[in-house]
């Protein structure tokens, strides 16, 4: 079947709406990319004779975000040689050991748009890859540009393992053998700030042949076992079958497995709904009463936060005062959390002083997370 980096990331997340984008289900659109996308097709534009894309479908507040990464884009003056490449597409034929063994230009089906038909890579396992863009330096060094839109700016640590830049710069090495190694720099254009990572062939080629053996693997798994692994959690939001996962199931006839998993979709439905309904009330301009106690609309409210220092200093206060007027202070003062938490966090002698005063509770769970 057909891979990308965006599959392998997708597949981590939620295996069955990996497969359902690599058989080509229509689903729908998150908005979310609107941005993002836009200032990689107007990059690429303003680097080449292409046409600059169109506003039109953006918000408001998306074309001031897009123009000001497209200024800094512009302010950063990201060195662009002659003869770079531009988001050219290419795919690549993996072995089950994690090799790539052979390469050509990406066709039509194995690109987005309107011919993508990714069912034609049935049978085989393969991985495509779209540089941003990417040039030879003079001694042979591959170089490989990835523009950055997202608010997060990740640590370097975390870059060292990044999936995009382990498989970039790995299939790379095959269209360049002759290469004594690989750059990959990502441009955080929100940012303004360029990380790097450089390695050997080689070294870049034994890190991503446990994704690429472990995508071979995953296309010999039965489909109906990879659809029926639907993992929630907070990528449900972006998911382009949420539609058709959270509908109602007869709970009755699921296994247990299934039943938990059902119930965390709903849960991730449930806040998704929440968060339509804060940002509507947010423009509410009168409130709507539905009894009980129930009132929708914005409401302020005021409360009280600590001075910086002042803690330590007013419940010191507090207490002395309360045992000066005969109160007992701790009628008052309580451990946030569980008593078995707050004992684990005590220093090794104050505990021993403390456990002589507890008593050992067990109950019954029948959910386990880490």
């Amino acid at each position: 079947m057909l891979w990308s980096k965006s599959l392998i990331d997708t597949d981590s997340d939620c295996p069955a709406q990996s497969l359902k984008l690599r058989l080509g289900e229509a689903g729908g659109r998150w908005n979310g990319y609107t941005v993002g996308s836009y200032v990689h097709d107007a990059i690429h534009a303003s680097c080449t004779d292409r046409e600059q894309p169109t506003m039109d479908h953006m918000s408001v507040t998306e074309i001031a975000a897009a123009s000001k990464m497209m200024t800094n884009f512009s302010d950063m003056e990201t060195p662009l040689p002659s003869g770079t490449v531009y988001e050219k597409s290419f795919i690549f034929e993996v072995s089950d050991a994690g090799e790539l063994v052979s390469f050509g230009d990406a066709p039509e089906w194995a690109i987005r748009g309107e011919g993508w038909d990714p069912t034609q890579a049935k049978g085989e396992t393969l991985f495509r890859m779209q540089p941003d863009a990417y040039f030879v330096e003079p001694d042979g060094t591959v170089v490989i540009y990835d523009w950055k839109t997202g608010w997060g700016l990740p640590s370097d640590s975390s870059l060292e393992k990044d999936i995009q830049a382990i498989t970039y710069a790995a299939a790379l090495s095959l269209v360049y053998p002759d290469a004594p190694s690989v750059k990959f720099i990502w441009w955080n254009i929100r940012y303004k700030k360029g990380q790097m990572i450089q390695r050997t062939r080689s070294e870049w080629s034994v890190l991503a042949a446990p994704f690429f053996a472990g995508c071979f693997a995953k296309d010999r798994h039965s489909e109906a076992e990879v659809l029926n692994d639907a993992r929630a959690g907070e990528h449900c939001g972006r998911c382009p079958y949420k539609g058709s996962c959270l509908v109602p199931s007869d709970e009755d006839k699921m296994d247990d497995g299934d039943l938990y998993r059902y119930s965390r979709r709903i849960a991730e439905l449930s806040r998704s709904v929440k968060t339509k309904m804060t940002a509507r009330m947010k423009e509410r301009t009168g409130v709507l009463e539905l009894g009980g106690g129930v009132r929708l609309g914005p409401t302020n409210k005021t409360g009280h936060r600590w001075t910086k220092g002042g803690k330590n200093k007013g419940l010191e206060a507090s207490y002395d005062m309360l045992a000066d007027l005969g109160h007992n202070p701790y009628d008052y003062f309580d451990i946030k959390g569980s008593v078995s938490t707050w004992l684990e966090a005590l220093p090794d002698d104050v505990r021993e002083v403390v456990e002589p005063h507890l008593v050992e509770t067990n109950r019954q769970t029948f959910v386990e997370k880490e």
